[in-house]
């Protein structure tokens, strides 16, 4: 298994993950939506423009041209601070367990922290059914605030000092 930035993808390869068949969703789309279990779909214009955004960053874990996961960061800018959010961690269910995740994560945050060195935090959001937090826990990430009206959880992990 090998980690790839989406800009280094194969075009090839990339279009076969994006190709809707016989009224199947890509398989982009699929891995996307396997985790949440929410219906999400990843369209060619999106990742088109992940890749020529200079505020996002997209790994895939792919083995023998097989999407395996998948992770995005992106740099939100405020007026005191930048951080980067992970909008997505998502392994396929086979290989969950199995460090795909870690090795998606531990890619990001060191390419975020490259790229963009200006940022102070990591912050994501996940939900306590999930069973995400002692695996944020493994990178510092710690829970921040309960927002109001759901199960939602903010996890943070500060890399420098972040005014609020």
């Amino acid at each position: 298994m090998e980690i790839i930035a989406l800009q280094e993808l194969s075009k090839e390869l990339l279009a076969s993950f994006l190709l809707e068949e016989d009224g199947q969703k890509s398989i982009f789309s699929q891995l996307a939506s396997s985790q949440t279990k929410n219906d999400r779909t990843v369209t060619p214009e999106r990742v088109a423009y992940i890749l020529q955004s200079e505020d996002h960053i997209m790994f895939l874990a792919v083995e023998d041209d097989t999407l395996l996961g998948m992770t995005l960061g992106q740099r939100v800018t405020g007026i005191n601070n930048s951080y980067m959010y992970i909008h997505d961690v998502v392994v396929e269910a086979g290989v969950r367990g199995g460090g795909v995740g870690s090795k998606l994560v531990t890619l990001l945050l060191e390419a975020g922290k490259q790229k963009w060195p200006e940022i102070v935090r990591f912050q994501l959001t996940s939900r306590p059914s999930r069973g995400t937090g002692p695996f944020f826990a493994k990178f510092g990430f710690r829970a921040r605030t309960k927002e109001s009206g759901d199960e939602t959880i903010v996890y943070v992990r500060d890399i420098g000092e972040y005014t609020s």
